[in-house]
């Protein structure tokens, strides 16, 4: 019996090595001229990478350096996404809550600003960047359907945002407006329903046109109506965004027009504290939803911005870049009311005042960027000038001014 099951076992063997010595054989006869070769076509994929659940984008656009890889950035930066803005977004604290996603950014003013500090530095919405263009903001809470992104860049970054007229040692906060997407149309209409009793109704359109979709043309607009959270804040604002881009191998343009028109009753602001406030500890926190100001504290503004970015290739290492913005913001109507807390009773003083005011921003900024080689070392350079022209006053003495 063993001899049978070794003699199979022999042959099996034998078997396998024959046909590996066959097919082997037939390899070594194949000719290499005989193998059908292709060549595949140029694939190109546009797309952004996310992280941590898409809240967080793995690219971010670094000034006048461009488009640049969280890891290989030169400087600490951080881009939260649409879906972030969309999702953690306060109908009432406004963009300055999300930014508090950011571990270096801290919300410290009250529901009617932008406010917050960037590793301990203040800043606000005059500091904001918009489209790589300073100065292009308000102070005051604006709309943020049009917002596809925001970078987060930390320290100071003159070098890469241009010489604004508030630029801030702790960061810079640069909002990138939305495009329209490259591989599906955008149509969405809706109404979302805010805090109290505010309703909103809202629109964003998007396609793209021309040969390989070279052309985009994207809309945003709402119209807001209504009761906020805190009490006695009524709030009517109707904004329009449009955003057109163009992309070709040699060029890259991209010009956003908006336009606001806020009417708010009740705006709150915060209460601070007097210099010589007697007591041992502050009052205890009223309730949140409290609205310290009154019904006729009022504040009626129009805002319009408009930004254009272009990018010419000269050759294949140097490349021009223009960038420029305008910005305008008129108060037709503002009621002030500054209040100060006097002593643990709550008791404060206030002061109030009415005035119209105009704020006027135009800035141009155009440079050169390239790269080259030293050996094995690829070096990439930015060189520019740039320019802020500001204007903030009545709109008489500006009337009178440009005339």
């Amino acid at each position: 019996m063993k001899k049978r099951q070794v003699a199979l076992a022999a042959a099996i063997c034998t078997a396998l090595t024959s046909v590996g010595f066959v097919g082997n054989a037939f390899a070594a006869e194949k000719n290499d001229d005989d193998l059908m070769s292709f060549n595949l076509a140029e694939i190109v994929v546009h797309g952004q990478r996310y992280i941590a659940g898409e809240f967080v984008r793995a690219t971010s656009n670094v000034g006048i350096l461009g488009e640049q890889d969280a890891m290989k950035s030169p400087i600490s930066t951080t881009t939260i996404s649409e879906k972030a803005v969309g999702s953690f977004l306060s109908s009432t604290e406004g963009l300055s809550k999300t930014l508090s996603l950011v571990p270096s950014v801290v919300k410290t003013y009250d529901a009617a600003v932008d406010c917050v500090s960037i590793r301990g530095f203040a800043d606000n919405g005059r500091g904001f960047v918009i489209n790589g263009i300073p100065g292009m903001q308000a102070m005051t809470r604006q709309s943020s359907n049009y917002i596809e992104s925001v970078d987060v860049i930390e320290g100071p970054a003159t070098g890469i945002n241009g010489s604004g007229m508030a630029n801030r040692s702790g960061g810079t906060i640069s909002i990138n407006s939305k495009k329209a997407l490259m591989d599906e149309d955008t149509r969405k209409i809706g109404v979302k329903y805010h805090s109290k009793g505010a309703h909103e109704e809202y629109i964003d359109f998007g396609t793209r046109l021309g040969e390989d979709k070279s052309y985009g043309v994207r809309i945003n607009a709402s119209n807001t109506n209504g009761e906020r959270s805190i009490e006695n804040w009524d709030l009517k604002q109707k904004n329009i965004y449009i955003n057109l881009d163009q992309e070709t191998t040699n060029s890259k343009t991209n010009f956003m027009f908006g336009y606001t028109d806020t009417d708010s009753s009740g705006r709150p602001y915060g209460v601070s504290v007097s210099s010589k406030f007697v007591g041992n500890a502050l009052p205890s926190a009223p309730d949140g939803k409290l609205n310290v100001n009154p019904t006729w504290r009022r504040d009626k503004n129009t805002n319009l911005v408009m930004t254009l970015n272009h990018e010419q290739k000269i050759n294949d290492h140097l490349k021009a870049f223009l960038n420029a913005g305008h910005f305008k913001q008129d108060w037709f109507y503002y009621v002030g009311f500054d209040k100060t807390l006097l002593n643990e009773a709550g008791d404060f003083s206030a002061v109030s005042d009415n005035y119209s005011l105009l704020e006027k921003r135009d800035y141009a900024q155009i440079g050169l960027k390239g790269d080259f080689k030293t050996g094995d070392l690829k070096h990439e350079w930015v060189a520019g000038v740039d320019r802020m022209w500001h204007y903030y006053g009545g709109a008489k003495d500006y009337k009178e001014e440009s005339g």
